[in-house]
């Protein structure tokens, strides 16, 4: 058990070490980049033609190898967009072995106080999904107060039209007075416009790297009004008008079923906690659990019982609108 131990030590601080060192080759390989482009030693940025920009470097690895060999799966991608849309700092490669370590030293620990592998092995998938869960907690919470902070920003844009400005400048205008994240993504969509990205592009970046409904009607409002013409304030009043309805329904809808979800979660901790208190007060008694095979295959069914409740739940509730 000591050499599990300390073998999950080691790759836990080989994997900080990494991404430490991947970090500053990152910034000085991107220093390099910038000075031979300007010295006319290596060819300038190239842009997609699909919607989205070029613009940043790999969100996936600093290893060109490792990067070839995450490329081809969905799951890569799918962590990718992920990391755009909570403003997290770090490639997936990255999260990939910070997630590795988290599931090795869970199994580490729970297998050294249990004495049990097939426990170790349960719970160390758990910890594997743990900065997943994390990652999505980040992305919810980003993506929301992106939305309350877009119905401002719309009417201080559309009362920008209405003075006589263009879109650009409104948009530049609602920055100065807005907060991140709001602020961070429509600088960036700027910055973007500014250094040669289509404007169509640029929006649908803008789009990909939020993920918000919300925002997505306002920019096809925006696109097709560039295509076929109409007044841009009126058009974004009718979007602020709609969108405040939505937050309204979302906020009552939030308000009647929070005492469900509630229950749903004490519903769901209620054996982990008993099994802990069991664990302090009388150990041998629980230990039964562990030790048989009677106890394995009720955990097991346990385990397989709580995730379809907890999904059930989840779904039921999940309203969307």
């Amino acid at each position: 058990m000591s050499v599990l131990i300390a073998a999950a030590i080691f790759i836990a601080v080989v994997a900080l070490i990494l991404s430490f060192q991947f970090r500053e080759q990152e910034r000085a390989g991107f220093a390099k980049s910038r000075l031979a482009r300007a010295t006319n030693q290596a060819p300038g940025l190239q842009y997609r033609a699909s919607p989205g920009l070029a613009l940043r470097g790999s969100r996936i690895s600093n290893s060109e190898a490792i990067e070839r060999l995450l490329r081809g799966f969905h799951l890569t991608h799918s962590i990718d967009a992920k990391l755009r849309r909570s403003d997290w700092k770090i490639k997936v490669s990255d999260f990939l072995l910070i997630s590795a370590a988290v599931g090795i030293l869970a199994f580490v620990m729970v297998a050294r106080l249990s004495g049990s592998y097939v426990i170790g092995g349960a719970v160390a998938m758990v910890g594997l999904f743990i900065p997943v869960f994390l990652l999505n907690r980040s992305v919810k919470k980003r993506r929301k107060a992106f939305n309350n902070q877009l119905v401002e920003v719309l009417t201080q844009i559309a009362n920008s039209l209405k003075a006589g400005f263009g879109l650009l400048q409104a948009i530049s205008l609602a920055i100065d007075e807005a907060k991140p994240p709001i602020a961070v993504e429509l600088r960036q969509t700027i910055q973007d416009i500014q250094v040669g990205a289509s404007f169509e592009d640029a929006f649908n970046d803008l789009n990909l790297r939020v993920g918000s409904e919300d925002l997505d009607i306002v920019i096809t409002a925006i696109l097709i009004q560039r295509g076929a013409g109409g007044n841009l304030s009126e058009i974004l009043e009718g979007v602020t008008h709609m969108m405040r309805e939505r937050i309204r329904i979302r906020g009552e809808i939030e308000t009647l079923t929070s005492q469900q979800k509630l229950t749903g979660y004490l519903i769901g901790a209620l054996p982990i906690v008993l099994g802990a208190g069991f664990f302090v007060i009388n150990r041998s008694y629980i230990s039964l659990l562990f030790t048989t095979n009677v106890g394995h295959g009720l955990l097991a069914g346990w385990v397989v019982l709580q995730t379809i409740g907890f999904f059930a739940i989840r779904r039921i509730l999940n309203i969307e609108i």
